[in-house]
Order: structure tokens, then C-alpha cells, then sequence
């Protein structure tokens, strides 16, 4: 999936005071060296993008940045690899909290603490010549929590009485945990990345609301398959594989 040889290097970064969106320039400068690693980072966005066409909020203040990242695998193959970036969100967040924050991972890719977005993922392969690329782009409240959205949100600075911590060092401890979260899954395979995020997620108990095609899926959460698809146990026993899509929870436990 990830060459050995990437995880080694040192992986560049490029700072912006502002962008449209930080995936949309790692997008854009593909024919400069599709084969090496590089961070986009921005002080604010103006169009920032999230999953299926929605809008981030960008203020100035939180985290946004991009991750242009070579693969040798197929898309069908990169399941797992929103599992590896939640986990490594998860990890930064630990990390820049000093353990104050436990926080939980909703498939596929969002962070949550007590119900409450903190972060979001989105993940997006292009092909440049002959080179599989990744963009990895990841949203971080670190200041700011947007309002008037259709979910709860919050920030490491309201979750921890104002300790402040700066986009770049942010970034810094974010890339760092990103990496050995890749070493991880080279050295041992998905299979442990599968068995940590189960360690996490925030799924248990909750029903699920889901949609394959124009089918929606209602059911219970029935673990991860072995690509890192969710499993959904739907209201006739069957247990139903989901490879892509937003999910609901319907019912939480608190």
C-alpha cells in the first residue's frame, strides 16, 4: 500500500496564509513530483470541501491541511486507510490534550468526543501517469467549532479550558502520529489497525442508519470485515457489508 521508502523520508510542508481548499492544491500540483510525500497546510480556507460535496468551515485558528501521499495500491484496496487516519487524529488529539481526551471513531472517518465532532477525513485518489495518489485531507477544531450545522461539534480549546495549541505544532504532532500509524499497518498488516480502531469506535449499542444504492439500511453495528468495512446487522438477521457512505446513528448511547 505504502512503500517503505515513503515512510522513511522526511515528508515536505508547504504553509499558505490562505487557500481555497488544501486538497484542491495538493490536486493541483500533481505533475511536480507525483512520487513524493508532501503536506498543504493553510491558515484559513475559502471553499474548504468536506465529504459528498459539503462545505468545512475554515476559520482561522484550527487546522487544515492536505497530505499528497504515493500508493501502490488500487482505490478498492484503501479501505483501511481512513481507519489508519482516524486513528492517527485520535492519537494527535491525545497527544496535544496530555491524555485529557479520550476520543471515539465513527466509520468512516470522523472524530468525536462525547458525540461531538472535533475533526473530519476526507480521503480522495487520483492517478497521476502511472502513480496511484492519496490526498488526505483532515479538518481539526482546534479554536473554533462552526455553528448552525446539523450535528454537535466542539474544539480542543473549549474540551481542555483554553489550553492553545497552534495550527503548525498541531500539524507537527499530527504528522508524527500519521507515520507511525503507516508503519504500523506496513510492519503488521490491517489486522491490527482493525483491532485498535474496534478499541475506540463509539458505535456500540447505537443503531445505524445507513444507505447501499437507494436501499437504507437499518440495523446494529456488527464490526468491521477485513478490509475495514462496516458490518451492519440489519432487522432480519442479515449482516450487511458497507463500503462507502455516511452513517447515522440513529440511537446513541451515552
Amino acid at each position: 500500500m505504502i512503500s517503505k521508502s515513503i515512510l522513511d523520508q522526511t515528508w515536505r510542508l508547504k504553509w499558505y496564509q490562505t487557500l481555497d481548499s488544501t486538497n484542491s492544491e495538493a490536486s493541483r500540483s500533481l505533475n511536480n513530483d507525483p512520487d513524493q510525500p508532501v503536506w498543504f497546510a493553510a491558515k484559513e480556507q475559502t471553499s474548504g470541501r468536506g465529504r459528498s460535496g459539503r462545505t468545512w468551515v475554515s476559520m482561522e485558528g484550527n487546522l487544515f491541511a492536505s497530505l499528497r501521499l504515493p500508493v501502490s495500491a488500487a482505490p478498492s484496496e484503501l479501505s483501511v486507510l481512513a481507519l489508519v487516519v482516524g486513528l492517527a487524529v485520535r492519537d494527535a488529539l491525545v497527544t496535544m490534550s496530555h491524555g485529557m481526551l479520550s476520543p471515539r471513531l465513527k466509520w468512516p472517518n470522523d472524530v468525536r468526543i462525547d458525540g461531538q465532532k472535533i475533526s473530519g477525513i476526507l480521503l480522495e485518489y487520483v492517478r497521476s501517469g502511472d502513480q496511484g495518489v492519496v490526498i488526505i485531507g483532515i479538518g481539526m477544531n482546534l479554536i473554533h467549532s462552526p455553528e448552525n450545522l446539523d450535528y454537535p461539534v466542539t474544539s480542543l480549546h473549549s474540551l481542555t479550558g483554553g489550553m492553545p495549541v497552534p495550527p503548525e505544532q498541531a500539524l507537527h504532532v499530527l504528522s508524527d502520529a500519521l507515520k507511525k500509524r503507516m508503519i504500523q499497518i506496513a510492519d503488521n498488516g490491517r489486522a491490527a489497525i482493525i483491532t485498535d480502531w474496534l478499541e475506540v469506535h463509539d458505535h456500540s449499542g447505537s443503531i445505524i442508519s445507513t444507505r447501499i444504492n437507494d436501499e437504507v439500511i437499518q440495523g446494529d453495528f456488527a464490526g468491521l470485515s477485513e478490509e475495514g468495512f462496516l458490518l451492519v446487522k440489519d432487522q432480519n438477521g442479515c449482516t450487511r457489508t458497507v463500503s462507502a457512505g455516511d452513517v447515522e446513528l440513529i440511537r446513541e448511547v451515552t
